[in-house]
Parts: C-alpha cells; sequence; structure tokens
C-alpha cells in the first residue's frame, strides 16, 4: 500500500482517507490499493531516486518526474490516469496542481503537489 510520502512528496486525496470512507467501504478500497514494496513502479521509484542522487539532483522538479511515473504507474490498475498539471477552480481561485487522479468517469480522484524541503 502507497502510504503518506514523509519527503518531497505530498499526495492529497480527500475521496479516498479513513475519515471520509467508513467500516468496510474503507477496508474494501485498501485491499484494492495494497501493492508490495517489490511492486515494480515501487522499485522503478527508488532506482530512479538512486539514480538522482548519484547525480546531486534534488530539487523539486526532478523528484516530481519520478513520483508523477510512481503515480501513474499504481493508478492503472484502478482505471485513474494521472493528468499533469491540470487546472481547476477552488475556493473562487484558480489552482494548477502538478497531478490530479481521474477515473474513467473524468471525476476526480486525488489531487498531487510536490514540495521540496526548501519550498516554504
Amino acid at each position: 500500500m502507497l502510504s503518506k510520502p514523509t519527503g518531497s512528496e505530498e499526495l492529497l486525496d480527500p475521496l479516498w482517507n479513513k475519515t471520509n470512507l467508513r467500516g468496510s467501504d474503507y477496508d474494501a478500497f485498501m485491499t484494492r490499493a495494497a501493492i508490495k514494496p517489490t511492486h515494480k513502479a515501487i522499485q522503478t521509484y527508488y532506482d530512479t531516486l538512486r539514480t538522482y542522487a548519484d547525480q546531486h539532483v534534488e530539487h523539486e522538479w526532478a523528484l516530481e518526474t519520478a513520483f508523477s511515473r510512481l503515480l501513474a504507474d499504481t493508478a492503472k490498475p484502478h482505471g485513474w490516469t494521472l493528468i499533469a498539471k491540470l487546472g481547476a477552480k477552488a475556493l473562487g481561485k484558480h489552482i494548477i496542481p502538478d497531478g490530479t487522479l481521474r477515473d474513467g468517469n473524468t471525476l476526480p480522484r486525488g489531487h498531487w503537489e510536490a514540495k521540496d524541503t526548501g519550498t516554504r
């Protein structure tokens, strides 16, 4: 299962967190969402991060590439698509998250915004 990253990325998914889903709905989603650390997408993500570290690359935009690939690859089994930089209106403001996950009906299932440790 993907847990909230502790480093440079944040996955914001209000539709699928434990406070919005109750009991068996949450359990069913998490069972379906579970992936093991040995999953190819996870291994590719960590391999990419190691390559970036070997190149002394730490900026948000490089890490964003690795994480967006991870999200896109792990969203596919759910029938979701990651769309980069899709603008939307929220609370009367125009926002552009780094990524939006949409289902087959074009409903947003989550938003993602990358922040590096130097971002305030």
